[in-house]
C-alpha cells in the first residue's frame, strides 16, 4: 500500500514530466523566454505559462492551448494506472476567456429576452458550451441549446414566451 509521501513523490515526478514536455513543446514553437509555474489543483496541477510571445501558443479560441493540454495529459499518463489532470493556462488567458464567454451569453440573452430573436453562436468546445450555458440557465424567458455535431456543435439562444402574432409582445409592439 502507498504512503501519502509515496503518492506524493509520484505526483511530483508526473510534474517534472508535464514540465519537460511542456518545455519541449514551447522550444518547439521558438519560445524560450517563458517561466512554467505550478499550482496545485483538487485532482492534479495546473502549469500556467508566463512571459515570451506566446500568442501562438494559445492559439484562436484557446485552441491550441487545448491540444498542447490533451497532448500533455496523454504523456503524463501514458503509465499510470490513476489519472493525473494537467490544466495548462497561458497568461490568465483562461479566466479571460471564460469571463468573455459569460458576458457574451448574457448579452445575447438580454437581447433575445427584448427582441425574441433566436440567435445562433460560432461553434465552439464542449467546455466553452457549458459556460454559456451557465451563463443564461438563470435568464427567465430564455434558454439554450446545443445543436450540430462534432467541430460544427454551436449553441441556439431562443425565447421560451410566445411572440407570434396573437402575442402580447406583437399587439403592444404593432405599427
Amino acid at each position: 500500500m502507498e504512503n501519502n509521501n509515496e503518492g506524493y513523490i509520484k505526483e511530483s515526478k508526473l510534474v517534472d514530466v508535464a514540465c519537460e514536455y511542456l518545455y519541449t513543446i514551447l522550444r518547439g514553437f521558438g519560445i524560450e523566454d517563458v517561466d512554467v509555474s505550478e499550482e496545485t489543483a483538487e485532482d492534479g496541477v495546473i502549469l500556467n505559462i508566463r512571459g515570451g510571445d506566446i500568442g501562438a501558443v494559445i492559439g484562436k479560441h484557446g485552441s491550441v492551448l487545448d491540444a498542447i493540454q490533451y497532448l500533455t495529459n496523454l504523456v503524463v499518463n501514458q503509465n499510470s494506472s490513476n489519472y493525473f489532470r494537467v490544466k495548462i493556462n497561458a497568461c490568465e488567458y483562461r479566466e479571460k476567456r471564460e469571463k468573455a464567454l459569460e458576458l457574451l451569453g448574457k448579452k445575447i440573452a438580454t437581447k433575445v429576452k427584448k427582441t425574441g430573436r433566436i440567435y445562433s453562436l460560432e461553434p465552439m468546445s464542449a467546455y466553452d458550451r457549458r459556460l454559456i450555458h451557465l451563463a443564461i440557465k438563470d435568464f427567465i424567458g430564455v434558454k439554450s441549446v446545443s445543436e450540430g455535431n462534432g467541430v460544427n456543435r454551436h449553441i441556439v439562444i431562443m425565447s421560451t414566451r410566445d411572440f407570434s402574432q396573437n402575442s402580447e409582445f406583437a399587439m403592444n409592439n404593432s405599427c
